[in-house]
């Protein structure tokens, strides 16, 4: 019976998290996106865009595990500030300045986790696995992996009471490596 009621506090605690995010505003939208990715949860985030195919090969590369928990760190140890939310009419666009891994970065990201998946006992379920490997990323020096700084300019457009996010027309602004 308590971890009943445990499971319904979390529940409810997680539903009040993402209840919060007002999917009425341009900013708002994007971080619901960007915190659904962050949670794995790819099918959720692909409905704020407004071509939910362009995250089919996001949906296909994390099907790997590895994938999986580059793809989650990423976001989770990358710096993200939403900002200059400008809307026009039924158009908008929010600003996010992100500092995330390079290629190079990924790659020796990835080359680690691969050969502690290799390592991993295979007995494990599919959850234990990720989460094995997401305390491998997290013994990870961050500092030392090549990274990035970049502007990315989200573009939205507005259905209804609702704003949705059209990756065909999102843009990188500025990097910096």
């Amino acid at each position: 019976m308590k971890r009943l009621v445990l499971f319904m506090l979390l529940t409810a605690m997680v539903l009040l998290v993402f209840s919060c995010a007002d999917l009425s505003t341009p900013k708002g939208t994007v971080e619901y996106f960007v915190e659904h990715i962050k949670r794995g949860n790819i099918d959720e985030a692909a409905k704020e865009l407004t071509t939910p195919e362009f995250m089919d090969p996001i949906k296909e590369n994390v099907q790997d595990p590895v994938e999986m928990v580059i793809t989650r760190m990423q976001i989770e140890k990358g710096e993200f500030v939403f900002s200059n939310e400008a809307i026009d009419g039924d158009s908008a666009t929010v600003d996010v300045h992100m500092k995330v891994l390079t290629p190079e970065g990924t790659a020796v990201l990835r080359d680690l986790l691969q050969r502690a998946h290799q390592d991993i006992s295979e007995e494990l379920t599919e959850e234990q696995l990720l989460e094995e490997l997401k305390k491998q990323a997290d013994e990870v020096e961050w500092s030392g992996l090549s990274s990035k700084e970049q502007i990315i300019r989200y573009s939205l457009v507005r259905s209804g009471d609702r704003w949705h996010i059209d990756a065909m027309a999102t843009e990188e602004i500025e990097t910096k490596e």
